[in-house]
This record gives structure tokens, sequence and C-alpha cells, in this order.
């Protein structure tokens, strides 16, 4: 049992935003650190002699900042085009899903063999208490139960064949993986 390894999951197209995410949360503590550093040396330069240099030398920390505040608003731009784009993907999804007629007529028939089934079983109560004056007293009973019993079957063959139709559309068009079908 020690040597069953488990498989990484598969890669989703997730990782863009974990990626960015990662970098974001390693870029802030260095931009605060510096612009807190360059704001100091602004606030204590009566205190301080600095020399030209130094003056360069915030420059171009700031431009690499900028730099990079730049780039990490293009990615949380990019990022929120992708979020945009997943939700009107699942807005479509979610349409197909609520416009798929539902199988009312299966339902139907079923309650209709339910209700056959149970009147066939008040025949045979009723009629059994008469059982001297009619030697045909189960027929009715046994009619019903023939009749809702068949019913019965051909709607439950069909609310089966008509969910298969519905999870094999469902299937194709969300592009459900081979090992996740029945």
């Amino acid at each position: 049992m020690a040597d069953v390894q488990i498989p990484d999951p598969p890669d989703l197209g997730e990782h863009r935003l974990t990626k960015f995410e990662g970098v974001l949360r390693a870029s802030l503590p260095d931009w605060w650190s510096k612009i807190t550093g360059i704001r100091n040396g602004i606030k204590n330069r009566a205190d301080i002699n600095l020399a030209p240099a130094t003056f360069d030398e915030w420059e171009k920390t700031l431009t690499r900042v900028l730099e990079d505040m730049g780039s990490a608003a293009t990615n949380l731009k990019t990022i929120q085009d992708d979020l945009n784009a997943a939700r009107s993907e699942v807005a479509y999804r979610k349409s197909l899903v609520d416009a798929w007629p539902s199988g009312s007529l299966w339902d139907k028939i079923l309650y209709i063999a339910i209700t056959l089934f149970g009147a066939g079983g008040a025949a045979f109560y009723f009629v059994a208490a008469n059982l001297s004056g009619n030697p045909y007293w189960p027929l009715p009973a046994g009619v019903l139960w023939v009749v809702g019993g068949a019913l019965l079957v051909v709607s439950l063959r069909g609310l089966g064949k008509a969910d298969r139709k519905r999870f094999d559309f469902f299937s194709y068009q969300f592009e459900i993986p081979e090992k996740f079908r029945p």
C-alpha cells in the first residue's frame, strides 16, 4: 500500500490565475519596501546629505516599480477577460440545460400507470367482497393491473431513453471525458 502513488491532477487551464497570484503576492511586499525606502529618504533629506546619484537610483527604482505595476494591471485585465469569458460560457451552458424539454409525457404516463395499478387493487378489494354473485370477480382487477403494469414498463423505458439522450447531448456539448461517462 505504501508503493501507491497518487497521480497529479490534470492541468485544467486554471493555472494562469494561480501563477499571476504568486507573482503579485511576491511583488507587493517588494514594491512596498522600495516605495517606503524612497519616501523615507525624501522625508529625511534635510537631515542627511544626499548625492545626486541617489536621486538617479530612486528614479530607476520608481520606473521599475511603475513598469511592474503596469504589467500587473495588464495581467489583471487578462484574467478579468478570462473570467468574463468563463461566465459567458457558464451562462450558455445553463441556457442549454434550461432549454431542454422536460419528459412530461413520460411522467404523465407513469402517473396514469400507477393510478391504474392502484385502481386494480381497489377493484380487487371491493369486488372480492361480493364473491358469491360474480364468478368473474378477479377480471376487473386483473385488467387494471395488466394495463397499469404495461404502462409502467413503457413509461420507465421512455424515461430511461429520454435521460440517456439528454446525457449524451450534454456530454457532447460539455466535453465530458470518457472516463466519467457511464
